[in-house]
C-alpha cells in the first residue's frame, strides 16, 4: 500500500506466552497477547495501529512491535501465561498480572480512531470500554471478560451478562470454547454482530437474528495462538473498507487460517493483504 489507510487503537494487555504445541514441544516465551496479533494484523493491512496497554517492559515492546505505537500503563508485571496444547485443547495459568487500564490512560488524541477493539486478557477493563469510542466501529473480544482463575493461577472461563448499551458496538467475538450458542447469541444485544469462532471449523456469524456459517480454509497448523485475534481485527479493518459483513467474515476467516501457519506473530507476515 501506498500509505496509511486509517487508524486503528486496540486496548488490553500483551503478554508473555509460553506455548507447548500439540506435538509436545515446547517453545520460549513469545510476545503475546489480543492487542500484539490484532495491531500487527491492521499494521500489516496499512493502517496506522496503536496499543493502550500495561507491561513492565514498555521499551523491549516497542521494538517488538515493530510499526506499532505502544501507550503503557506502568505496571510492575507483564501478564503472562503459560498455554498448553498438548492435549488437544489449551489448558492456561495465569502466571503474573499487569495493571488495570481506564479510559484515562487512552490519550485525548487516540479517541476517535476510525476501529477500535476492546480486547482485554484478565478483566483489565470493565465493559464501561465499549463507550470509550462512540464515534467508532467498535469492536470486543469477550476472552478477557469471561476469563476467572483459582489461587493457583488455573484458567477457567464463566458466562455473563452483556451490558446496556445505548449503541451497539459493531462486534463481538468468542471462541465456542467458552460460550455456547444461545449464550452467544445474548451478545447481540450489545453488538451489532456476533462471530462464534471454532478453529478449523470456521466461524459462525449471528447477525439480525440469524446464523451464517463460514468455512474455513485449509491450511498446516503450526501454531493457533492469536488466531481469534487476528480474527476479530480482520474483520473490523474490512468492514471500514467495504460495510459489507459477510465479506468482512469470509476475509477475517482467511487472514486467521494463514496466521496458524507460523508460531506467534510471525503468522501476520503469513495473512494475504488482499
Amino acid at each position: 500500500m501506498s500509505g496509511p489507510s486509517g487508524t486503528f487503537v486496540a486496548v488490553g494487555h500483551v503478554t508473555s506466552d509460553i506455548t507447548t504445541l500439540s506435538s509436545g514441544e515446547t517453545l520460549r516465551p513469545e510476545l503475546g497477547g489480543a492487542v500484539s496479533f490484532a495491531a500487527s494484523t491492521a499494521r500489516h493491512h496499512g493502517l496506522i495501529a496503536t496499543i493502550v496497554t500495561s507491561t513492565n517492559a514498555p521499551e523491549e515492546l516497542r521494538i517488538a512491535l515493530p510499526g506499532v505505537n505502544v501507550v503503557n500503563v506502568s505496571s510492575a508485571n507483564t501478564t503472562t501465561f503459560s498455554n498448553d496444547y498438548s492435549s488437544g485443547e489449551r489448558s492456561q495459568i495465569l502466571a503474573a498480572r499487569a495493571s488495570n487500564i481506564g479510559f484515562e490512560e487512552v490519550p485525548v488524541g487516540l479517541r476517535n480512531p476510525d476501529v477500535a477493539l476492546i480486547s482485554p486478557l484478565v478483566r483489565e477493563v470493565g465493559l464501561d470500554a465499549f463507550t470509550w469510542f462512540p464515534d467508532s466501529i467498535t469492536g470486543t473480544i469477550l476472552q478477557g471478560f469471561l476469563r476467572r482463575w483459582d489461587q493457583y493461577g488455573k484458567v477457567t472461563t464463566a458466562a455473563i451478562e452483556p451490558p446496556d448499551l445505548k449503541q451497539k458496538i459493531e462486534l463481538a467475538v468468542v471462541s465456542a470454547r467458552e460460550l455456547k450458542v444461545e449464550k452467544a447469541e445474548a451478545w447481540s444485544s450489545a453488538a451489532r454482530v456476533v462471530a462464534l469462532t471454532r478453529g478449523s471449523a470456521g466461524v459462525g456469524i449471528f447477525c439480525d437474528g440469524a446464523w451464517t456459517d463460514i468455512s474455513s480454509p485449509t491450511v498446516t497448523e503450526v501454531d493457533p495462538t492469536g488466531a481469534g485475534d487476528v480474527w476479530a481485527a480482520a474483520y473490523l479493518i474490512r468492514f471500514m473498507r467495504t460495510g459489507n459483513t459477510i465479506d468482512s467474515a469470509s476475509f477475517a476467516t482467511r487472514a486467521a487460517a494463514h496466521s496458524v501457519t507460523a508460531v506467534g506473530l510471525a503468522g501476520i507476515d503469513q495473512i494475504p493483504v488482499d
